[in-house]
């Protein structure tokens, strides 16, 4: 037998050897590829899924019905709005604490404002106000 001969069959089941173990590693990346898909699919559908009930939870109707069942929490009536317009030009910059205990404490008022506003404050609530308490 010559050399070349078993050089070229060593060669040939060298190649071969390295051939079938290429297919087999190409057969696991494949299942690793199908089982990568699957859990792809699986997360958008859990992903659509919560997008739906998120969009649900912050529907304002819904936001409404959760605070009533679980806050006990009344509305906010118009008579304890009131406009930035009628707040004193002197309480406007303060903090709202500060805003808050000035305008409690304030013994004459000093204009028809000044009332209207001392008026509002007595009447305004400024925890959340629960239902049958001020």
């Amino acid at each position: 037998m010559r050399k070349s001969t078993l050089v070229v069959g060593l060669l040939t089941a060298a190649i071969g050897f390295g051939l079938f173990q290429l297919k087999y590693e190409v057969m696991t990346l494949e299942i690793e590829y199908r089982q990568l898909n699957r859990n792809i699919r699986l997360s958008e559908e859990s992903i659509s899924v919560l997008k739906a009930e998120w969009a649900h939870l912050t529907n304002p109707s819904s936001l409404q019905n959760m605070a009533r069942k679980h806050l006990d929490v009344d509305t906010v009536t118009p008579k304890q709005l009131i406009s930035f317009k009628r707040i004193p030009k002197s309480y406007q910059g303060a903090p709202k604490f500060a805003m808050a205990s000035a305008l409690t404490t304030s013994k004459s008022p000093d204009s028809e404002l000044d009332m209207i506003l001392d008026e509002a404050i007595k009447e305004i609530s400024y925890g959340p106000m629960r239902r049958g308490k001020l």
